[in-house]
């Protein structure tokens, strides 16, 4: 019963290490090395879907999580780099209750002139978005800052079509009326009436 019971506190300290995302790579050979030691735990909990110890099984699940997350912030750095909608996707769908994601996927999606996808993408944002005012001032400060963006440089460039330029326009108006409300501001912001008025011009700023 001892040796069990010092196998599982080994066994969390190994797990709980595991969790630290600054271990140097001397540091991570060791736990890997450690964590052979291991194996039926662990084989276990990927089998069968537990170790057998409820405290055990939630440092896996933490970790499980982890790399979840850190799968999915790479897929969608490299997203971005690439200009790859797709990998986009799957970095969402590892995180599917991930707003911030849906934001930054509509935004790809409008600068490469795909509404149906931004549009799909937006409502999703806001179907996940928890039940605080903090967080739908956070979404709509995004969405600001991200459509500013496309809005810079279709107002350079030109815009793939007068329909993205009006999208653009049309979620920038929302978005900083949004903010301004829910910062505790009455009326239209100055910023949402500026956006407004810029819109008329959305036919002469197509590319031809």
């Amino acid at each position: 019963m001892r040796g069990t019971r010092l196998r599982k506190w080994m066994l969390c300290g190994l797990l709980g290490a595991m969790l630290l995302t600054t271990v140097g790579c001397e540091d991570r050979a060791a736990l890997i090395e450690l964590g052979l030691m291991f194996l039926p735990e662990i084989t276990n909990y990927k089998i069968l879907g537990t170790t057998g110890d409820a405290s055990l099984d939630a440092i896996l699940q933490a970790k499980e999580m982890l790399d979840k997350v850190g799968q999915a912030d790479a897929w969608m750095d490299q997203a971005w780099e690439e200009g790859d909608p797709e990998l986009m996707e799957e970095a969402i769908a590892l995180r599917p209750y991930d707003w911030t994601y849906r934001v930054e996927a509509a935004s790809m999606n409008l600068a490469q002139n795909d509404l149906v996808a931004a549009e799909r993408h937006l409502t999703a944002a806001e179907y996940v978005l928890p039940d605080d005012p903090q967080a739908h001032a956070d979404h709509a400060l995004q969405v600001i800052d991200q459509f500013e963006a496309i809005k810079a440089s279709g107002d350079a460039d030109g815009y793939t079509s007068v329909e993205q330029c009006h999208m653009v326009h049309e979620q920038l108006v929302r978005n900083y009326n949004r903010h301004w409300s829910l910062t505790g501001n009455e009326g239209l912001s100055p910023g949402g009436q500026q956006i407004a008025d810029d819109q008329t011009f959305c036919a002469e700023r197509v590319q031809p």
